[in-house]
């Protein structure tokens, strides 16, 4: 059994080397696709919460300060603003009191205080302004805490997000094209299941529909402009961009210039701001100059002349 014993250690210990501990366990990444539109607008941003943060009090002992905690049992964001949070207390003489409270955590001067100032006269109670803490364990000096802080879901300002990095090179490896969505942002978030890892959500909102209809006719051999259709398009700053459904039918340069190639029915799209135009075009041809059908109608138009004039035709029979 001994000799068992040693011969697998051994064999353990000539391959350990090459083992790659790292390839037994690999985080993984995760890609959410989530439709904005259906947030609700106060729900339209992202909370990100990091337990057991330390927190020492700066100027506690300071006179010319004192330190105020705003706080409540619960909250919710309304409006875009933290709501809940009704009472105030004085940090040094209330901290027992707050443990299990959700605290904003103010300082004010003294002389402010000594003139009638409380700290729920100026704040606001904004969330993407204010750092929200839900206190764990405190003393007079210092406290630890679960972190709260909130993102606008939809905004420029995640698109520069540095936490892609590491993820994916480039966040536009990623972003599927939705037909009747547009991207507009994206988050990150990790998760603590299996060998823990990464969340990146990709947000995406309808696209509004603008549809209008012309007609013209191919022996005009003239251009059309989607902006003489679409009047917002002239008022934008963003980059338009323009695509024909049957290229057979017109064709559309980068300026929105509309050239019909034969006759049909198509469709020329401008999508810019979130906003999708739609010209369903139709391309016609006069008949009368048409050589397949110019004969008949000629004849038609004839035939219609006689009538109206009251000429009389008389047909001469040319059998035997």
């Amino acid at each position: 059994m001994k000799k068992k014993t040693l011969l697998l250690t051994a064999l353990l210990l000539a391959i350990a080397p090459f083992y790659n501990t790292k390839a037994a366990c690999m985080p993984s990444t995760i890609i959410e696709y989530i439709n904005a539109d259906e947030l609700l607008p106060e729900e339209q941003y992202d909370i990100q919460e990091t337990k057991n943060v330390s927190h020492e009090i700066w100027g506690i002992d300071n006179n010319n300060f004192v330190i105020y905690a705003i706080y409540g049992d619960s909250y919710e964001i309304k409006d875009g603003k933290i709501v809940g949070l009704n009472n105030y207390c004085v940090y040094k003489e209330c901290y027992k009191d707050i443990v299990g409270k959700y605290i904003i955590k103010v300082s004010m001067y003294t002389d402010e205080v000594k003139n009638g100032a409380t700290p729920m006269d100026d704040i606001d109670f904004s969330y993407n302004q204010n750092k929200l803490a839900l206190i764990e364990s405190s003393t007079s000096t210092s406290y630890i805490s679960t972190d709260i802080l909130f993102r606008k879901v939809v905004g420029e300002e995640l698109k520069e997000s540095n936490e892609i990095k590491g993820l994916v090179d480039d966040i536009n490896e990623i972003i599927e094209e939705m037909p009747g969505y547009t991207y507009v942002s994206y988050d990150t978030d990790k998760h603590n299941y299996g060998c823990g890892g990464k969340i990146i959500r990709l947000y995406y909102k309808r696209i509004k529909q603008v549809t209008k209809s012309a007609t013209i006719n191919i022996t005009q051999n003239k251009t059309i402009k989607m902006k003489s259709y679409f009047k917002d398009l002239k008022n934008t700053t963003t980059t338009i961009s323009y695509r024909v459904l049957d290229t057979s039918i017109a064709k559309v340069d980068s300026e929105g210039n509309i050239k019909p190639l034969k006759v049909g029915e198509t469709e020329i799209i401008a999508t810019a701001d979130g906003v999708e135009y739609t010209l369903h075009l139709r391309v016609t041809q006069d008949m009368v100059t048409n050589p397949d059908t110019a004969s008949p109608i000629i004849m038609i138009l004839c035939v219609i002349g006689i009538l109206i004039s009251g000429t009389t035709i008389y047909l001469k029979d040319q059998t035997n």
